[in-house]
Order: C-alpha cells, then structure tokens, then sequence
C-alpha cells in the first residue's frame, strides 16, 4: 500500500503549483500517539517513567489504514501540509492516546486529547512562493487510491527522538514498550 500511495501521490503531486512534496522514508513510516516537544536530557528518566506507568492494562490490536488524507481539515487552512493514511481508532489506541495527552498537556489545551486523528503520514509538503492560499479541491477530502490494505498488529509502542533536517525529521528509538498480547 506504501509504494503504490506513494506512487499515486508522485503523479498528482505536480498539479499543486508551488508545493513540493517530501515522501517519508518507508523505515521512517509511524504513526504519532501524543507529541512531547523538547525534553532535557534531565528530564528523560521521568517521562520515560511516566510512559511506563501510562500503558499498563492496555493490549495490543489491530490497527486497520483507511483513506489517505491531506491534513489539516481545517477551514482557516487550505493548503495541506502533509498527506496521510488514515486508521481507525482502536479502544487501546485511544486509551494510550488519551494516558499520553493527560500525562504531558500542554497548559493552553483545554481538551488535551480533542484533536487526536490516528494517522500514518506519507508526505509532506514545502510550499514555495508568497501570495494568496492555493485552493486545491482535489485535497479536501479522500483521494482515490489503491485498495486498502488489511489491517496490521501493533503489540509495541516507542519513544522517539525527532531530528528535524532538511532532508526531512529522522526518528530515532530512545524507549520502547510492549502492549500486552490477549
């Protein structure tokens, strides 16, 4: 499904006047349960702990893609930022979710875990050139696209380090942490 996504992606991408399209790299592929920001060194034993303490009594599960998405779907923004698969939700996705957004809530939220979509992203765009917000309808809602693939087990989560370049984030492992197998 990767491949042929991407595949798809590559041939409609240049219609976007101005966007340029970065594929994550299919070792890179992931998908985002809750983002920490920057955490100090001195600090890593604790969330790490935390973590910990977040996934006990949750399971493993099946985690099945959906319809690739441009994201935001937001109505301020009508210029994608990244492309994404879509999932279902899970009851142990949402609880982890949910633990994680609880545990490490930014102050300003007034909701920590009311914007949570579970999604796998694909690319990523760098828009060029100044000017008025390019309206390209043909992102506003599912794309066609390959058939979808069966869903997947999930029976570990990780935590990982983003390195931002430009080339793109490189995510490497610091923790990880099984999901108990019912």
């Amino acid at each position: 499904m990767l491949h042929a996504a991407r595949l798809y992606l590559h041939e409609h991408a240049a219609r976007y006047e101005g966007a340029a399209a970065q594929f994550v790299a299919p070792e890179q592929v992931h998908l985002t349960l809750h983002f920490l920001g920057n955490v100090s060194a001195r600090d890593l034993p604790e969330t790490i702990e935390s973590i910990d303490r977040a996934k006990k009594g949750l399971h493993a599960f099946a985690l099945a893609p959906g319809e690739i998405i441009a994201l935001p779907q937001s109505a301020r923004r009508q210029r994608p930022r990244l492309i994404a698969i879509e999932t279902d939700a899970p009851a142990d996705l949402l609880e982890l979710q949910r633990r994680l957004a609880q545990r490490f809530a930014r102050p300003a939220r007034e909701k920590p875990g009311d914007r949570f979509l579970p999604h796998i992203t694909l690319a990523r765009f760098r828009w060029s050139g100044g000017g008025e917000p390019l309206e390209h309808p043909a992102w506003k809602g599912p794309i066609e696209r390959p058939p979808t693939p069966s869903p997947f087990d999930v029976s570990e989560f990780h935590l990982v380090k983003s390195v931002l370049g430009f080339d793109g984030a490189v995510h490497q492992t610091i923790a990880k942490w099984p999901l108990v197998v019912k």
